[in-house]
């Protein structure tokens, strides 16, 4: 649609966009012309255009003043898997390191609640909003929709940090192959848990199990996706 309207000398008159002639230069047309088009291709693009203008909401000073708060907010992750208070205490074991992380995510949440939902109510008691068209609905839906993302950004974060930290410690390769004299280096980071290899009788098992480090590890990640 846009290679069209950019190539098409009527649809550049008809939306007003002769000014960017100088600036771009449109595609050679290669395919049909607004004659040869159907009417009703016209009409779904007018539509449009009128839906767009009488509903999207324009940045406004309250929008880039929540955008600027959130930026202060944006770096308190849900999970900590890299400061240097947690780098100090591994290996952990398993239940302190759940611990470790139950406590993060409860002090981000209260912070969140505590310090950055009051911020972002102040902004519009300081500045009344102006709605686009006088549609109030609209433009706290646009506003809801920006905190919404701001929120994802930062479960998308913290998985992705909680994700990285995990694939350290996957089992290489290299590792089933046998090294008698040491010469591969497998491991180049701590190890992130305690584990005990326990004997019973003539039966080895490892303490806790790798079961219960599996479900520990995605209740970890269930905690602060659903917070």
């Amino acid at each position: 649609i846009v290679d069209y309207t950019l190539c098409n000398p009527y649809e550049r008159q008809r939306l007003d966009l002769q000014m960017l002639e100088p600036l771009v230069h449109p595609p050679q047309p290669q395919q049909l012309q607004r004659g040869d088009l159907p009417d009703e291709w016209g009409i779904a693009v007018d539509q449009a255009r009128e839906n767009i203008a009488w509903t999207l909401q324009t940045l406004s000073p309250n929008a880039l003043e929540l955008s600027a708060l959130w930026e202060s907010f944006q770096s308190k992750l849900l999970v900590d898997v890299n400061s240097p208070d947690f780098s100090a205490q591994l290996p952990m074991e398993m239940d302190a390191f759940q611990a470790f992380q139950s406590d993060v995510c409860e002090r981000t949440k209260a912070s969140l609640w505590t310090v950055w939902v009051p911020k972002s109510a102040e902004v519009f008691r300081r500045t009344p909003p102006l709605y686009i068209n006088g549609d109030a609905e609209a433009y706290y839906m646009s506003i809801a929709i920006l905190q919404c993302n701001q929120i994802r950004s930062l479960v998308q974060d913290s998985m992705d940090v909680y994700q990285k930290f995990m694939e350290q410690h996957l089992l290489a390769e290299e590792a089933l192959t046998p090294d008698p004299q040491q010469d591969a280096l497998l491991w180049s980071v701590k190890p992130a848990f305690i584990v005990e290899l326990l004997v019973n009788n003539t039966e080895y098992m490892f303490q806790p199990s790798f079961k219960e480090f599996e479900d520990m590890c995605v209740s970890v990640l269930e905690q602060f996706v659903t917070a």
